[in-house]
């Protein structure tokens, strides 16, 4: 069965949730690596999941340690690719 996601939240608690949702499926087998990438890049184009150059307090509160390291891998580059940064 194929899982959807919300891509465009009413805030930054729901998308944090969503997230949260995304990771325990991931974790369970029933979203790809891949499939999660792919989520995180939209989602971070929402202008919900950053603040200026970091995660939001709410994510990084809601979301935790763990996932926050894990998207900090899954959207290497995609910062940069924004506000013109060099690797």
């Amino acid at each position: 069965m194929r899982k959807e996601y919300i891509i465009f939240h009413k805030n930054v608690v729901y998308l944090a949730k969503e997230i949260n949702r995304a990771f325990n499926d991931y974790w369970n087998r029933e979203l790809s690596e891949i499939e999660l990438k792919e989520l995180l890049w939209k989602w971070a184009g929402t202008g919900k999941l950053f603040k200026a150059d970091e995660y939001s307090k709410t994510i990084q509160r809601l979301c935790g340690k763990e996932r926050v390291q894990i998207m900090d891998k899954l959207l290497e580059g995609y910062q940069r690719k924004i506000w013109g940064r060099n690797a």
